[in-house]
């Protein structure tokens, strides 16, 4: 990298409140400077933790949307915190006045494959730009990228390198090269393992891209492997057209990209009723969290939790006993561990030991529980079998 380069990125980093800035990006694949806009998580400079990158074509403005997705859901906890790397392309270049979008992504109709600097622009991203960033900062091997209409059909030629550098794909109102999606399709049906796939399209959508989508599920969601993690969006009734498409899109994609990081939900929940050793299931899905995001994550007490009431509805008290001691195993100064294993007493009829366990846990619940009233039934049940 250029020396001017250098030092402009360290004074960036040297800056603890900069969390977005933009910088020039020497290339030698393309030989010009790119403008890069990088978007890090409010404590990168004090977590020492390690993120999953997201790199967004258009960056001008689909950043915008990006950036304040991946904010908001990781302030709840639906997604892990992300470095988000934005691609400029919306401007014209000075040589060819062409829109650089156009020439960074161009592909053969012939082949559906690029071609030109469609090549060179994609040696770029995983040559030049990608390694850069992971030797720049903290990030883990999860790695996305999220186009819209001519980029969206570009995110797919990453699927076409013996190891791809993405597991994520994020393609938001593309126009396909049909040519191309056979090869692309045969490696989606092999792969063996998770890569999370999104396609999306507006209910008042350009009409080209809307058949090139619905055209695209049809083949697409047939695929039987599952480690193809794939969803559509629903176009019913979202009212969005070419270009609100995105922002009205992008956080149902995020959330899909992430769906094995996030909570437990009810879909699962069903799920989970079926499996025999749920404790198992719960540990092994912490470690698919890891395996995949590259994120390293205590067991949630939410999930905990959930877990509880599906063993409870399956009456196995020995796994309750189980994720009872997890439980407060992980969260020594939380209810929940102690609140389980008094339930687990008291299903086994040791109701001195029940009322022990659901005195501790009342103890631990605070001042702000509003249904504290239903906490103490359950003691008062259990005094009234003890007398």
């Amino acid at each position: 990298m250029k020396i001017y380069f250098l030092i402009f990125l360290l004074a960036s980093l040297n800056s603890a409140a900069q969390e977005n800035f933009e910088l020039k990006f020497s290339s030698e694949i393309l030989s010009e400077s790119r403008p890069i806009s990088i978007h890090l998580p409010e404590n990168y400079y004090v977590s020492g933790k390690s993120y999953p990158v997201i790199y967004c074509l258009d960056g001008e403005y689909t950043k915008f949307a990006l950036n304040g997705t991946i904010e908001y859901y990781s302030f709840w906890d639906k997604i892990p915190e992300c470095i988000v790397v934005s691609i400029n392309q919306n401007y014209k270049d000075s040589t060819e006045k062409k829109y650089k979008r156009w020439m960074d992504c161009a592909y053969s109709w012939d082949t559906g494959l690029p071609k030109s600097k469609g090549l060179i622009f994609k040696d770029f991203i995983s040559k030049e730009l990608v390694p850069f960033i992971d030797s720049s900062y903290r990030t883990t091997k999860f790695k996305t990228i999220v186009g819209h209409s001519f980029t969206a059909n570009y995110i797919n030629y990453f699927l076409l390198d013996d190891q791809p550098i993405f597991t994520g794909f994020i393609a938001i109102s593309p126009y396909y090269a049909t040519n191309g999606l056979e090869s692309i399709k045969t490696i989606l049906e092999k792969i063996k393992t998770p890569l999370f796939y999104f396609v999306a399209c507006g209910q008042k959508d350009l009409s080209g891209h809307i058949k090139s989508v619905n055209e695209f599920h049809k083949r697409f969601s047939k695929i039987k492997n599952e480690n193809f993690v794939y969803k559509k969006f629903d176009m019913e009734n979202n009212q969005a057209t070419h270009t609100t498409i995105f922002p009205v899109a992008i956080p149902t994609a995020i959330e899909h990209v992430f769906s094995s990081f996030a909570e437990i939900d009810e879909f699962e929940y069903y799920n989970l009723l079926k499996k025999k050793d749920k404790v198992a299931y719960l540990h092994q899905r912490y470690e698919n969290i890891y395996q995949i995001y590259g994120i390293e994550i205590p067991i949630r007490e939410s999930d905990i939790n959930i877990v509880s009431n599906s063993i409870s509805e399956t009456k196995d008290w020995i796994q309750l006993k189980e994720i009872a001691e997890l439980g407060k195993k992980i969260y020594p100064k939380s209810h929940i561990g102690y609140w389980t294993m008094g339930e687990y007493f008291e299903k086994t009829e040791n109701y001195s030991s029940a009322l022990e366990q659901y005195k501790i846990g009342l103890s631990l619940l605070g001042n702000e529980v509003l249904n504290i009233s239903d906490f103490q039934k359950d003691i008062d049940r259990v005094k009234r079998k003890l007398e």
